[in-house]
């Protein structure tokens, strides 16, 4: 089984089958769409704009309570995996972690030493100064 999304072939079929569906169900019903002269445009276009703003509202709700329930779990399975992931990284017997320690200790001793020439050097300084003075 693949998990295609449908090409715009079939969904134009789907609608013109859907709409053929809705035709054939009213012509059997014999519902028939009347317009009422009695609701004038700017009536049906409140009721229209204020259908809109109730869809929208409830929609909103809907989105905002699956925001709050995804953020949740998302937050949920991002620090399980930020755990796994250190819990990983930084276990002993991971030989990245020893190489990456050894390097950072060679790193760490390279500064003490550079910084420990520059220290003698800025006090032999020192010192000539003072002897010339």
């Amino acid at each position: 089984m693949h998990n295609k999304e449908p090409g715009p072939p079939t969904i134009i079929l789907s609608l013109i089958l859907g709409a053929i569906l809705v035709w054939v169900l009213t012509w059997a019903s014999g519902v028939s769409v009347r317009p009422r002269s009695d609701v004038t445009s700017v009536d049906l276009l409140t009721i229209v704009l204020a259908s809109l703003g109730l869809m929208v509202a409830i929609l909103t709700f809907f989105l905002g309570v699956v925001a709050f329930f995804g953020w949740s779990a998302f937050r949920t399975v991002f620090e399980e995996r930020f755990d796994e992931s250190v819990r990983k990284k930084f276990d002993p017997t991971n030989k990245e972690y020893k190489d990456l320690l050894v390097r950072f200790l060679e790193d760490a001793k390279t500064i003490e030493e550079t910084s420990r020439t520059e220290t003698t050097k800025i006090s032999d300084q020192d010192q000539q100064v003072d002897d010339e003075l």
